[in-house]
């Protein structure tokens, strides 16, 4: 579902979580959030109505709303999958030509 968005519908959905989050924490207030998130009042606003906001303004949000280690998985590196491996050996994707080397005929 995310893939099909456009940039701006993604900031908006991203923003809209995170407002359901900070509610569903019962943290109402706006003003008070902003103050705990240690981030300017309509910087918040920014995030929450159209997901706009620095890396750090985010960082910041989402430590806030005890969310910064959701992040983990994203920011883990990439890890070897046999599965995956196996996957691209079947869709060729692993394909690599192999050179032959055949006697010269001049050297029987």
């Amino acid at each position: 579902m995310l893939a099909l968005m456009s940039n701006e519908e993604l900031q908006k959905f991203i923003g809209q979580r995170i407002k359901e989050e900070r509610v569903r924490q019962g943290r109402d207030n706006q003003t008070s959030f902003a103050k705990k998130a240690d981030i300017p009042l309509s910087t918040y606003k920014r995030i929450e109505q159209l997901g706009e906001g620095s890396i750090k303004d985010l960082v910041k949000t989402l430590t806030a709303l005890l969310k910064i280690d959701d992040l983990n998985d994203f920011l883990a590196p990439p890890t070897f999958s046999p599965v995956q491996e196996y996957e691209n050996e079947l869709s060729g994707k692993n394909k690599t030509r192999k050179r032959v080397f055949r006697k010269n005929r001049n050297n029987k």
